[in-house]
């Protein structure tokens, strides 16, 4: 008997582990939104924003600022209208994309919302910091010599350092 639970405890946890290999990354999950969202572009540039965002940290360098990334108050609205335009009155296939759409509006809003923890986690940026702000930090500095005191991950020294300011940075 100890046996065949033992079995049975084994083929449920190799179970457990193939379901979490195929939840997507949160990435991934926006590249998704991206692709289901294509036709709404309100939405697709939220989220292109922040997947350039991504895009930029992973290859080292600061991103570029981001607008407030949540939907607008009258997004099914446009959405409505965008589909009513599509297809005609009482076309099935109208309501069978608003299913659809409107299913995914509250998650792809959650995903966009989430994207300052996704940052902390992904990347230790606790405060978004663009190049836009750095650049103009090191314009403001004027070639001064600098001391960033408790600078963290280094983002404000990095993007201070890629438009050759003078600053020292200390953890």
């Amino acid at each position: 008997m100890k046996i065949m639970n033992r079995k049975k405890l084994i083929k449920k946890l190799k179970k457990n582990n193939q379901i979490k290999k195929q939840t997507p990354t949160y990435i991934e999950q926006l590249n998704q939104y991206r692709t289901d969202f294509n036709d709404y572009p309100e939405i697709k540039f939220l989220l292109n924003n922040a997947l350039m965002a991504d895009h930029l940290l992973s290859l080292g360098k600061l991103p570029q600022e981001i607008p407030n990334l949540e939907l607008p108050d009258d997004i099914q609205d446009k959405i409505y209208q965008q589909i009513n335009a599509k297809y005609p009155l009482g076309d099935p296939r109208g309501d069978q994309e608003w299913d659809k759409i409107s299913a995914k509006l509250p998650k792809v809003d959650q995903q966009l919302r989430s994207f300052r923890d996704y940052l902390e986690d992904q990347y230790g940026m606790w405060a978004y910091i663009s190049s836009s702000f750095t650049n103009q930090l090191a314009k403001y500095l004027d070639g001064k010599p600098t001391l960033e005191v408790m600078a963290g991950n280094g983002y404000i020294s990095k993007g201070l350092r890629d438009n050759q300011a003078n600053v020292i940075a200390t953890g």
